[in-house]
């Protein structure tokens, strides 16, 4: 692969700056001498840039491992391990130890936020649409048969297999792309790249040191089209839950993808989004779900409680931070509360 690679615009659904050169809200410009590669995986664009010698084999392993996870975590691949616990009519799934790692972690969080993240939420997910092509408002009916549902879901693990003697079904959609950014560090590693940056469909992979070792620049959005904070970090993941990210209007109303187990509905938290900062992607991604559900309050209480960092942007553009976050306001009408 030629390692030269040439100018070119691309749109990310996160700001980022690395050696970047911004060019307007949604595109970036990559200087020549990094490395970058688009994909599309996980039923989300993958951007991966970086700099080192062997950037392309860090990268072809980092889709492998892609692969493998969406082969055992995927709720909509029919040939993935996780499709076919969720058909399985009780019967046990053999799973590899990342699932069973990446399910208690689930579970942790779960109990921790009072369910407010519950993996079990599938036939919510799949009432309202957003496991599919088409979305709608489901009925009282159907939704009430979907919490039903979910509140007699029991996941049994014996060894390696996983079963739902209860019947139900579980999504890791909330949670796997930030447990690929954790497994992607060990190809980053292997292959001696000095410094990276991963866009899991929004979810930030920031990693090793920059030549002049000033930090990275992650952009917060607002809304689909617009950032109204950037902050600094180091190595770490940066993974935000959006009202903007995944949603549909019916009848002059919005309504988005994160669902509150508790209701059945769109989570009605006063919040726009939540951005999680960890050193573990996998913890960062179900965190940033179960504190934008919870909303400010409880979700700052929860972060705390796990020694991650954080930004909250409610629906009034009040900014709530948990934690050490460098962070500017670069959006006007936005105002950071101390």
């Amino acid at each position: 692969m030629d390692k030269k690679k040439k100018t070119r615009l691309i749109s990310i659904s996160v700001f980022i700056v690395l050696f970047i050169v911004i060019i307007a809200v949604d595109t970036v410009f990559f200087s020549d001498d990094l490395y970058e590669g688009h994909f599309y995986a996980m039923d989300t664009t993958i951007n991966i840039s970086g700099k080192g010698t062997d950037m392309d084999l860090a990268t072809r392993d980092i889709l492998k491992e892609i692969n493998e996870i969406t082969k055992y975590m995927s709720a909509n691949d029919v040939t993935s391990k996780l499709y076919a616990l969720n058909n399985s009519k009780d019967q046990s799934i053999e799973f590899n130890k990342q699932t069973l790692e990446v399910l208690s972690v689930a579970e942790k969080v779960r109990e921790s936020s009072g369910g407010a993240f519950n993996i079990a939420v599938k036939p919510l997910v799949d009432a309202w649409g957003f496991g599919g092509k088409y979305n709608k408002v489901p009925s009282k009916a159907e939704i009430a048969d979907a919490l039903r549902i979910m509140a007699n879901t029991k996941i049994v693990t014996s060894g390696n297999t996983v079963s739902l003697p209860g019947g139900g079904a579980l999504d890791l959609g909330g949670i796997a792309k930030g447990y690929a950014s954790d497994r992607s560090v060990q190809y980053l590693k292997k292959y001696n790249v000095e410094y990276a940056v991963l866009d899991y469909g929004g979810n930030i992979l920031t990693y090793g040191v920059k030549p002049d070792k000033s930090k990275f620049v992650v952009g917060i959005k607002s809304d689909a089209d617009n950032i109204f904070a950037k902050i600094k970090v180091g190595a770490c993941c940066v993974i935000t839950s959006g009202d903007y990210e995944r949603y549909f209007i019916e009848n002059g109303k919005k309504y988005h993808h994160i669902l509150d187990p508790a209701t059945g509905y769109p989570a009605d938290s006063g919040l726009t989004s939540v951005t999680i900062i960890s050193d573990k992607g996998v913890l960062a991604d179900a965190l940033s779900t179960a504190c934008f559900v919870l909303g400010r309050e409880k979700g700052m209480e929860l972060a705390k409680s796990y020694g991650v960092s954080a930004v909250f942007l409610g629906t009034d553009k009040k900014v709530y931070t948990v934690g050490d976050v460098d962070i500017t306001i670069i959006a006007d009408g936005y105002k950071l509360i101390k």
